[in-house]
């Protein structure tokens, strides 16, 4: 009966009577259970190496795509910033050219009228230049002063005639004088009230720089046709 249980426990308890096939037996499940563990150890390993290779792949293009992101975003912001230096750059220019030109027709505005004084076509501008300043400071009465040339030239008829054009005017009637004050130093006239508390500066200087404005933009209008 003990030789039969052995033959039913498996083949490495069979009692050949020989001790060194037993151990064969034994040795060779030994040998294909060591084999089997290692093919799964060797299986697990690749598969692993497997999915290591396949993140680093992975990780691999999403750190090319955000190296390529983020070149093309730098790229877009260093474009951005020539474009806009290039438009600073000629707004500048712009600007430039504008106040070059607009300085040179100052200057040469005060020189064409600085040739007229003293001339029959210099009156009507010095006339004009008090009816504005007239109507401007809207008051009974006022003083004129000007520069030496012109106050040589308003005469008591060009007085009457300047508060005759400020009643057609406006309707209101205002007396001129002469003012007691030094001559002016530049040309224009400055109207002042009897009272000394306004008056009107209408010298070619301010003159022109109240309507810089309307000449900056045909400068604009002309150099660029818009």
């Amino acid at each position: 009966m003990a030789r039969k249980d052995k033959e039913d426990s498996g083949p490495e308890y069979i009692d050949t009577g020989d001790n060194s096939s037993r151990m064969v037996s034994l040795e060779s499940a030994v040998a294909q259970e060591a084999g089997e563990e290692a093919h799964r150890i060797s299986s697990e390993a690749r598969k692993e190496a497997e999915r290591k290779n396949l993140y680093a792949e992975k990780q691999a293009e999403s750190i090319l795509k955000e190296a390529r992101e983020n070149a093309e975003a730098q790229a877009e912001k260093m474009r951005q910033q020539v474009l806009s230096g290039v438009a600073i750059e000629k707004k500048r220019r712009t600007m430039k050219i504008q106040e070059d030109v607009h300085r040179e027709i100052l200057q040469r505005a005060v020189s064409r009228i600085q040739t007229m004084v003293d001339t029959d076509e210099y009156r009507p501008i010095l006339l004009a230049h008090i009816v504005e300043a007239g109507i401007g400071l809207d008051v009974p009465a006022a003083r004129i002063n000007a520069s030496e040339r012109e106050r040589s030239m308003i005469s008591g008829d060009l007085m009457r005639e300047a508060e005759k054009r400020v009643k057609t005017l406006t309707g209101r009637s205002t007396r001129l004088t002469i003012s007691e004050e030094p001559p002016l130093k530049k040309l224009g006239v400055v109207l002042t009230s009897e009272d000394n508390r306004t008056s009107y500066n209408n010298q070619i200087d301010t003159r022109l720089m109240r309507k810089s404005t309307k000449i900056r933009q045909f400068i604009y209008e002309r150099l660029f046709g818009e």
